[in-house]
């Protein structure tokens, strides 16, 4: 028996369900699964898969998904918004279970596992009684470095502050932010977190305090959340990890795939604000939460309340119910 875990992933596509996946992995792996990664995409330039066993392959292409050879007792797992019905069909019908990861009820799938790993579910119309559903903040899913009991200390200054708009920054947003940053309080350091392809980012202009931080993994950003006194974050998986440790955020949805995150967020009274990328009053908004931010009871208690909300046990959760009967 081995278990197959199909996603995409590299340049133009992004790296949250890659992330993700990398975290079943390990917790396959930590229990003696046979386990590989199968991942559409241009070859990976970051080091986030490191030694763990993976393929670059066109998968979505039903073609190239038949020429796979499958045992009888191979479970698989998708996580996917660019493959069709017809792929976890016939993957459905390969495999003995499939678990398909989604986040907005994207497709009907077939039988197996559906996983919503977010804090927001409410919306979805979740109703194939073929399928079992784990949803919700129980499941979100954490990476290794981030299941420890280490958590953020809130000085009572803000010293520095981390950036990290995804690992592409589609939307050229640092800039805007390094301005406001660097304007509002220019002697506080900033950190920038980028993807292996770095950040079209003038960092000479923005003086000695601004350092890039390029392809780091988890270990690394972890030091460098916890490190930081408050992020501002495009508002995807980083999310949690920040509210694991405890470190205080300011999210910006940059994709409408974010949605959900942000709807989380608000209902959970998480933040007070949520930046949209192309909101008119940009500049405004985020100048008026950074500012908000330089209130330490403010951070402390946005601390304090992140701390427990997700324990990071949803990976080993889905686990236990795939490899269940």
């Amino acid at each position: 028996m081995k278990v197959n875990i199909f996603t995409e992933a590299g340049e133009g596509i992004g790296y949250g369900h890659l992330t993700r996946c990398i975290s079943l992995y390990d917790e396959l792996a930590s229990r003696g699964i046979p386990v590989e990664l199968i991942i559409y995409g241009r070859e990976l330039k970051d080091k986030i898969v490191g030694s763990r066993k993976y393929r670059m392959l066109n998968w979505i292409s039903l073609k190239n998904l038949k020429g796979i050879e499958f045992s009888e007792n191979d479970i698989c797992i998708i996580d996917s918004y660019m493959a069709e019905k017809n792929i976890y069909q016939e993957l459905s019908n390969t495999c003995k279970k499939i678990a398909s990861i989604d986040d907005y009820n994207r497709i009907d799938y077939p039988s197996g596992i559906v996983i919503n790993p977010s804090i927001y579910t409410e919306d979805h119309n979740y109703s194939n009684y073929d399928v079992k559903y784990l949803l919700g903040k129980k499941y979100v899913i954490l990476r290794n470095a981030f299941l420890s009991d280490e958590v953020k200390i809130n000085p009572l200054k803000v010293e520095e502050i981390l950036i990290m708009m995804g690992g592409s920054d589609i939307r050229r947003i640092t800039p805007r932010v390094l301005s406001i940053i660097s304007e509002l309080y220019p002697n506080v350091r900033r950190n920038i977190v980028v993807g292996s392809n770095g950040c079209d980012v003038d960092l000479q202009s923005f003086g000695s305090d601004t350092v890039l931080y390029s392809n780091v993994n988890a270990m690394e950003l972890k030091k460098l959340m916890l490190s930081a006194d408050i992020a501002i974050t495009a508002a995807g998986q980083t999310v949690y990890e920040l509210m694991k440790i405890g470190t205080p955020f300011i999210p910006i949805q940059v994709i409408d795939n974010q949605m959900y995150t942000v709807k989380g967020l608000c209902a959970y009274n998480l933040v007070d604000t949520v930046i949209q990328w192309d909101s008119e009053n940009f500049d405004r908004e985020l100048t008026a939460s950074i500012q908000k931010m330089w209130n330490y009871d403010y951070r402390l208690n946005l601390s304090e309340y992140y701390f427990n909300f997700i324990d990071g046990l949803g990976a080993k959760r889905i686990i236990d119910e795939l490899m269940g009967s």
